[in-house]
């Protein structure tokens, strides 16, 4: 159990981002499919810039980011 605490792993299943766009606009995108009101995405998304460190890659298109950072971990 202690051992699968400290592991993480990345499944290749696909991603709800789009491959061309930045990681910023497929945001948007998907806030639109979801239909999350403007205030609470924009909430949300401060939070998680600030947790997770996605400053830097909100502009990076998605295309351009590694496998771990592009796609969900369980």
């Amino acid at each position: 159990m202690r051992l699968a605490q400290r592991l993480g792993v990345v499944f290749g299943q696909r991603s709800t981002l789009w491959w061309d766009l930045p990681l910023r606009d497929s945001f948007e995108l998907v806030r639109h499919l979801y239909r999350v009101p403007p205030g609470q995405f924009h909430a949300n998304l401060a939070r998680f810039v600030e947790m997770l460190d996605l400053g830097p890659f909100l502009d990076t298109p998605v295309r351009q980011l590694s496998l771990g950072q592009s796609r969900p971990s369980a």
